[in-house]
């Protein structure tokens, strides 16, 4: 027993760590207190800073948006001319259809329609006006004549350009309509800017600014203010906008943990404390939004996380320490050959290093990873061994899918001539069929030359041609001779050739043509494209007969031969290669085959 504790490498470090964690303690802890403070002070500072860069982007995007449709307005030509057409005009009335449809048209296509309160156009000469409010706020009135009657239009219509327009919360004083909004009022001028002729009165809503409060994260200790104009107030879900007072005596704060250069990070003395806050900029003159910092957001993390935290951390690096003075001392050595040795097993040398078999717990590893080169090299040699039988198996399964088919109509075929016909043709039909059949016998290496899979096929048309007589031409274009010695599957071209003659040309019920055009691709790929004038194929016909759809065992096509050798040319030459069908119902079907350029290399 004693024996085996003096060998555990476990046992070396218990004393040691017992006797540096009073070591350690004090200075680690104070040291992580300081920097968990200044980590979440940078944290807190820096999800605050990108909440309200979220918010400004929101309300940024859709004033933009409002702007954009006020701008709009004043310079839309169907406006400028219902604002100068007076009632006794005679197309009065189809001027001001066109004008209120691509007024409503426009409405309807902004994405921040939801925040205009109210727009009003309406003309300095005349009282009617253009109007888009929600029912709940509309009545039949003059409104022309109660906008210039507000108290602030005059302050508003003699505006600077929009960059300095001064925005400001205001009350809309229209019955049925008392709330809070910001007013955007605008001139429209003549069409060569002679003079002014109406305005654009809008109400922007100040649900734009609660629903940009809404759709990000706050801290719930945290309040969010608003800047508009000089007026500064806070945001919340209530109806309206509280404006604050006690704002007083800003101090920057320097900081270089700030993620962009536009915010402003210092402190503000709210009546009862220092806050720090954090404000944004926004693209409307004169308006900013701010989150503050509150004090009860620190204390809160702080009574939550610091001694669990530091407790932990405590315990992390003494760990840590000591088993990294400890590795140094007595694992290094043995870890170094481990790792060789894994090393030497990934490149492929699994000879055992019983030199790494200690007597202690590395010593088990060293044995496991000896262990487990040997398995992995018994492994290897099977999964090798079971992919040579697992080729052979499926080589053997798609060959046989095509034989029997091909034998059966060949036969057929003979059987046929010799009921009908009873012609001498019968004899050389036999003769190419034995040779046929006795090429299917070779054995499972399906790997021939270009020129031997064309005499196979020729043998096979010999048979077709004295079924089919002169209603069956077969033309050759090979643009190099070279190409003959290029490598194929056996039996990859009969297939196609057999489809050609009895679902393409036999249906037409004429003479039909066929045509073997062998070429280069590309420099890597040689490309056999054969062709007939049959009666074409669907592309719901084209996908199963390459891919042989297993649901539809009623398939006309099922069986034919053509999906396995496409099967085999993927799986003897890899899945760039194969088989693809283009065709035209009633004009042509080309069946094209792609090989890789390769020159056949067997006696």
């Amino acid at each position: 027993m004693n024996h085996k504790y003096r060998h555990t490498i476990k046992s070396r470090f218990i004393v040691m760590i017992l006797a540096l964690i009073l070591f350690l303690g004090i200075g680690i802890s104070t040291l992580f207190y300081y920097l968990y403070m200044y980590s979440l002070n940078k944290t807190i500072l820096q999800n605050t800073e990108t909440n309200i860069r979220f918010m400004a982007d929101n309300i940024n995007y859709n004033m933009d948006n409002i702007i954009k449709y006020s701008q709009w307005c004043r310079s839309n030509t169907e406006i400028n001319n219902f604002l100068l057409t007076t009632h006794s005009d005679d197309e009065y009335n189809q001027i001001t259809a066109r004008a209120t449809n691509v007024f409503n048209t426009d409405f309807i296509k902004n994405s921040s329609r939801a925040y205009i309160q109210r727009i009003v156009i309406g003309s300095f000469k005349k009282d009617d006006y253009l109007q888009i409010v929600p029912n709940s706020y509309s009545k039949d009135c003059n409104m022309p004549a109660l906008i210039k009657a507000l108290p602030y239009f005059n302050n508003y219509i003699n505006y600077n350009p929009i960059s300095k327009y001064d925005f400001e919360i205001e009350y809309s004083t229209f019955p049925c309509a008392i709330q809070q909004m910001i007013p955007l009022i605008q001139t429209v001028e003549s069409t060569f800017g002679i003079e002014n002729i109406g305005f654009v009165y809008t109400e922007i809503s100040i649900q734009l600014f609660k629903d940009a409060l809404k759709a990000y994260s706050q801290e719930e200790l945290s309040n969010v203010y608003i800047t508009i104009g000089k007026d500064i107030y806070q945001m919340s879900d209530s109806k309206m906008l509280k404006q604050i007072t006690n704002f007083s005596n800003y101090q920057d704060i320097p900081s270089d943990d700030t993620l962009y250069s536009d915010t402003t990070y210092g402190f503000v003395y709210n009546g009862k404390e220092n806050v720090k806050i954090v404000s944004q900029k926004l693209s409307m003159s004169g308006c900013s939004i701010t989150e503050e910092l509150s004090p009860a957001v620190f204390k809160q993390w702080h009574n939550q996380y610091i001694i669990i935290i530091i407790m932990l951390v405590l315990i992390i690096l003494i760990v840590g320490a000591l088993l990294l003075f400890s590795f140094a001392r007595y694992f290094n050595k043995p870890i170094r050959k481990i790792h060789h040795q894994i090393n030497e097993i990934s490149n492929g040398n699994f000879e055992p290093d019983h030199s790494i078999e200690w007597n202690n717990e590395l010593g088990d590893i060293g044995q496991y990873i000896n262990k487990l080169g040997i398995d992995i090299n018994d492994l290897m040699l099977k999964r090798i061994e079971n992919e040579c039988e697992k080729k052979d198996y499926e080589y053997k399964m798609l060959q046989s899918q095509i034989n029997p088919h091909f034998l059966y109509n060949t036969l057929n075929s003979i059987k046929w001539m010799a009921t009908i016909q009873k012609s001498d043709g019968i004899a050389e039909m036999t003769t190419a069929l034995s040779r046929l059949l006795k090429n299917i016998s070779k054995g499972k290496n399906g790997i021939v030359s270009i020129d031997y899979e064309l005499a196979l096929l020729n043998d096979y048309l010999t048979i077709q041609k004295y079924r089919y007589g002169g209603a069956l031409n077969l033309e050759y274009i090979i643009e190099d001779e070279s190409l003959r010695n290029n490598q194929i599957l056996r039996f990859t071209l009969q297939p196609v050739i057999e489809n050609a003659i009895f679902h393409g040309i036999e249906p037409k019920g004429n003479t039909g043509h066929i045509t073997v055009h062998i070429y280069d691709a590309d420099q890597q790929t040689t490309k056999i494209s054969i062709t007939d004038d049959g009666i074409g194929m669907t592309p719901e016909l084209i996908e199963k007969v390459l891919h042989d759809d297993p649901e539809n065992d009623s398939s006309f096509f099922k069986n034919m031969g053509i999906s396995s050798v496409n099967k085999m040319i993927k799986y003897t030459f890899g899945e760039n290669y194969g088989m693809s069908i283009e065709s035209e119902l009633g004009i042509y079907t080309t069946v094209h085959i792609l090989l890789p350029k390769k020159q056949y290399e067997g006696v």
